[in-house]
């Protein structure tokens, strides 16, 4: 009985829909959102995007298309 708690509790916190991972991807879109809107627009231009699209590259994965 212990052993299935500790197992649940290990598949609630850990792997790919573990807690903590939600937590280090969301605050790795964050950071990526951030970084993205304190860039110039000359710089988001070199890479292919515009002030408009910060927010779907970061959360979403997608730029323009």
């Amino acid at each position: 009985m212990f052993t299935k708690i500790i197992a649940i509790l290990v598949h609630f916190f850990v792997g790919e829909a573990g807690v903590i991972n939600k937590i280090q991807v969301n605050q790795m879109r964050r950071a990526a959102y951030w970084q993205l809107h304190n860039m110039s627009d000359t710089s988001l231009k070199d890479i292919g995007i515009s002030r408009a699209d910060i927010y779907r590259v970061a959360y979403l994965g997608r730029g323009r298309g």
